[in-house]
Order: structure tokens, then sequence, then C-alpha cells
């Protein structure tokens, strides 16, 4: 009875914060919904000086909110840490001043044209950054900025040099502030929605798995380069239509833009607004853009000083940003109230309960693969070797496993059962001797390859996804069994009632009337 009132108060209180970041999402949304009518009402009553100010303030603002959420669909969702987010930014901006000033085309050509042209050379110089990994991709990446500044200031025919492209004029069809505004809102709100659906789908459960584990999200199937190499590209396109949207408000564009160090604003509205939220940056860039304005008015010399003191006391205080508040007032009242934090076991117990059923169906497979016959061959080593300089930790191993056999590897410590397990799942690749696996040849071949042919593996020292609820993670094994188009298309954070069909290739691999097992790597 208490580990289930520890449930129901875990329960109600992940509902009563996830209400009020919603609540909040709405509120912020119908604030910005009737901005300009009412800064233009508050101007006809002498409240402020100029509502067009405003207005373009909250076109700003939306701009930027586009900008750092599509920065922390790398930082946030993929861990990635880049410093060439302002650069496509920059590239999105001189493509429509380009395309505007050069060739006379139309602005709404050229901010469909922005966006293409920053997500290939995002996909370009990404290719290259991620050749690397965590520092050294960062450090790319701030090489990469610098070399597509050095293009804008350089290239005096195209961009103008040190000047930069200057006289952009806003379309006739904009000209009126509530209009803009309002046609830069649509963009954005697009931009945002698809970018949440982006997050909730598989694709992003596989992005927070590789946040969390590289490792183990190869091991369960994950492409991880090309997934990351994807949402660089998605970050890219995104950062060039806030790029686009940016001569709306700003009638010149300047090599400044692309500089390394401008990276830092939507590093700042994520951190300020709470990474690895969706909600969070596109708030934190309002907040943002209120503080900028306040204290470049007041306190214009000492700018800097005090944004980085806020922003230092927002990351100490409030590490999760502000749309961490919610939870924390939860858990504020918890204390005040007396009521007992829920402890971990307790939080996750219901969901270990909703996994009975694919444990019922694992189960069922083993039961049935008892009294199984001896079939083909489904693993084969031939002459499997892997050195290490002089050291030979894996000598000529040859070894069949036919369906239905179940083996075991039985040595010391540095007998090279690790290694002989690495080379067989793609972890690493042999110095000689092949591998067979129902009858392909996946020597040398990666490690999400290897899984997605069918075998799967545990390790001696557990990997999990830390901050990941069971069902995504468990949709994420699952969907590497399953491998049907439908499976992409589903929800990665329920689990449908349907798992006790999950066929999983390494229970199932090359079973045709009765079910059979293939050997699973398992120390």
């Amino acid at each position: 009875m208490k580990n289930a009132g520890a449930r129901w108060r875990s329960w109600v209180t992940n509902r009563r914060v996830d209400r009020a970041r919603w609540a909040l999402a709405i509120v912020l949304l119908l604030a910005a919904a009737v901005l300009p009518p009412v800064s233009l009402y508050l101007e006809g009553q002498g409240m402020i000086e100029s509502a067009r100010f405003e207005i373009v303030l909250g076109v700003t603002s939306l701009i930027l909110a586009l900008w750092a959420v599509s920065y922390n669909l790398m930082l946030g969702y993929a861990g990635m840490v880049s410093f060439a987010h302002a650069a496509y930014y920059g590239v999105g901006a001189y493509t429509v001043a380009i395309l505007l000033q050069r060739y006379q085309i139309s602005y709404f050509a050229a901010l469909a044209a922005a966006p293409l042209v920053a997500a290939t050379v995002g996909i370009i110089t990404g290719f290259v950054a991620l050749r690397a990994v965590r520092l050294y991709f960062s450090l790319l990446t701030l090489a990469i900025s610098q070399l597509l500044y050095s293009v804008a200031e350089g290239w005096y025919s195209v961009t103008g040099g040190d000047n930069g492209i200057n006289g952009i004029v806003t379309p006739d069809q904009l000209t009126d502030y509530p209009t803009l505004y309002y046609f830069v809102a649509a963009i954005v709100g697009v931009s945002l929605l698809l970018m949440f659906v982006l997050t909730r789908s598989p694709f992003g459960a596989a992005l927070l798995a590789i946040r969390e584990n590289r490792e183990r999200a190869r091991s369960v199937g994950i492409n991880v380069k090309a997934y990351e190499l994807a949402v660089y590209t998605i970050a890219a396109l995104f950062a060039g239509v806030a790029g686009a949207l940016f001569p709306l408000v700003q009638p010149s564009v300047v090599p400044s833009m692309l500089f390394w160090t401008e990276n830092a604003t939507p590093v700042v509205v994520t951190l300020l607004g709470g990474v690895g939220s969706f909600l969070g940056p596109g708030f934190g860039a309002f907040v943002f853009t209120g503080l900028n304005n306040s204290l470049s008015r007041d306190f214009p010399y000492q700018l800097d000083v005090l944004l980085g003191a806020i922003v230092l006391g927002v990351v100490l205080l409030v590490p999760g940003g502000f749309a961490s508040v919610p939870g924390l007032v939860a858990q504020l009242r918890r204390r005040v109230v007396g009521e007992e934090t829920p402890s971990i076991e307790a939080e996750t117990k219901g969901e270990a309960i909703r996994m009975i059923d694919v444990a019922r169906a694992v189960e069922a497979h083993a039961i049935q693969s008892e009294h199984i016959e001896r079939g083909r061959v489904l693993l084969k080593l031939e002459g499997l070797s892997r050195s290490f300089g002089g050291l030979r930790a894996v000598d000529s191993v040859n070894l069949e496993i036919h369906e239905g056999d179940r083996h075991a590897i039985i040595g010391p410590n540095g007998a090279g059962k690790s290694t002989l397990f690495n080379l067989i799942t793609g972890r690493m690749r042999p110095s000689a001797g092949r591998v067979w696996f129902d009858g392909r040849d996946i020597t040398g071949r990666p490690a999400h390859v290897v899984a997605k042919a069918g075998i799967g593996r545990a390790f001696q020292i557990t990997m999990i996804f830390p901050r990941l609820r069971s069902n995504p993670g468990a949709w994420l094994t699952a969907s590497t069994a399953m491998r049907r188009l439908s499976s992409l298309m589903q929800s990665a954070w329920v689990l449908t009632p349907t798992f006790p069909q999950v066929s999983c290739p390494m229970v199932t691999r090359g079973r045709s009337s009765s079910p059979s097992r293939s050997p699973s790597a398992r120390e």
C-alpha cells in the first residue's frame, strides 16, 4: 500500500507539473497572439511611446526563439555542442539578402531558398565535423564557423565584404507592422510544430538515446553518425529559416553574424529556458530579449556584465532553466506539506508492470524453444583473430552455432571473451577471419548493422539510458526487432498493446514454421 500511495502521488505530481508547463505555454502563446493590438491600444492611451517598437521587439523574440529551439535539437536532444550554429543563421540571412539585392528575386522565394541553402551547407560541413566526437566535434564546428565567416568577409563581389549587404527592402505586403508580426509568427509557429513532432517521434527517442549512451544506442541498432548528421542538418535548416526572417527587422546583413562568438546567443537563451526542454528555449528567447532591451537602455556600459551575472545565477540556482520551475515548485510543495518524495523504484514500478506483456512474449518464445531440433548453421566464425600490437587477444577462432544451440564461452580474465563478443557484434574489426550470420558476411560491419541483422548483446558492465523512462527505452529495443514501416510511425512514448506480438530476431531469426533460438552475445 505504501508503494501504491507513492506511485499515486508521483503520478499526480507529474501530471501537475506537465499541466503547469502547458498552461504556461498557452499563456505565452495567447500573450504573443495579442501583442500587436495591445501595443497599439497602449500607444493610443499614451502608456507606451511606440507600438511599432514593441511589435519589432516581439518579432525579434520570435526569430530568436526559432533559432534557439533549433539549437536545442542538437544540444538538448542529441548532446551535441556546436559552435557553428550562428554560421547557418548567417547563411540564411545572406541568402535572402543576396537574392533580393543582387538578383531581384521576391522575398518569399528567397525565404523558401534560404533554409535549403543553409541545410546544404550544414550537411556538407556536418559530414566533416562529425568525423570527430564530443570535444573535437565542437572544435571542428568552431573552425567551420570561422571558415564561413572568412568567406562572408572576403567574398566582396557577392557578400559585400566587411560592409555586408545594406538597404534590404521589406516587401510591400509586410510593411504594416501587425501584418509583419503575424507573418513571422506563422512561419515560426509552423517551424516549431514540425520540430515538436520530430522530438516526439522515434527519431527524437533515438536522439535521446544517443545523448544518454552512444554505445548502447549502437547496440540496439541506431546508426549514431547518421542520426547526428540528420539532426545537425535539420538544426541548420531551421537556423536558416530564422536567418531568412532577420532582414525583415534589420535592413543589413554583415559578416559578424557568422562569427563564432555569436553562438553565445542561442546557447545563453537555451540555458535560460532549459536544455532538453522543447518549450524552454522559446520562453528563454522572450526573457533574453526583454532583459537585453531593458539593460541596454538603463545600463548600456554594464550590459555584458549584468547579462553574464544573470545567466550565471540561473545556471547555478535553476540548472534546468525556467522550464524546470514547475517541477521545483512541486518539490517545494511536497516539502512544505510533508509529503514523501517518491523513490526511483516507486516512480518506475508502474512502468515496469506495464512491461509484463513484453516479458511474457519473450518467455513464451523461450519455452517453445526448449524442445526444438538442432537446425542449420546460424552463426559461423572462420579463423577469427584480433591483435593489439604484439598481443593476440583472439587467435584463429573457428565456431559454428546452429539454430537451437546454446553456447557458453568460459575463461579467465584477459582470455579474450569480451574481444570475441566485440568482434561478433561489430564493436571491433577483426585482424583476420570472417563472421557469418544467417548466410551473410557481417565481418567488420558496424554495430548498428549487426544489431539490425538480428544479433543482440548484453554488456558485462550494465549499460543503460540513464535519463530515459522505460517506455522509450523499451521502444528503441523493440523497434529494432520489429523492423516494420509501421513501427517508424509509432509514438516513441507509449507502448502499444501489441507488444506480446513482438517478433525479436534475436529469438526467432531464421524461423519457418516453428520457433527457434539464435545466439545472444551475453557475458
